[in-house]
């Protein structure tokens, strides 16, 4: 069973198998659109009807690539975009996931 030791949050990752997280992030934005006059000004500024959660997770176990999906996304679905394993001599294998939520904003 994989262990979150001391991470509190883990906003819809998990360390791989027999893993441990031993760092998480997750980032909100919301994109806006300009729109700008014959002069350059911009006279409208709307944002997207989405808002964006980047995460990403770090830790020690061996990496499940399986979980990097293609395809499209669906509001309120994380989706995995890359995973990374890393091993050096003398250390333990380690993992990086990142990932990306869409949540309409209505």
């Amino acid at each position: 069973m994989p262990a979150h030791i001391g991470i509190q949050a883990t906003f819809g990752l998990a360390a791989p198998q027999g893993g441990y997280a031993h760092e998480t992030t997750a980032e909100d934005s919301a994109e806006i659109v300009t729109t700008k006059n014959d002069q350059g000004v911009t006279v409208f500024a709307d944002p997207k009807p989405f808002t964006k959660r980047s995460v990403s997770m770090k830790g020690v176990g061996i990496a499940d690539f399986a979980l990097v999906a293609s395809g499209g996304f669906a509001p309120g679905e994380l989706k995995i975009l890359s995973a990374k394993g890393m091993e050096e001599n003398e250390k333990r294998a380690e993992f990086d996931y990142s990932g990306v939520l869409y949540t309409n904003a209505a």
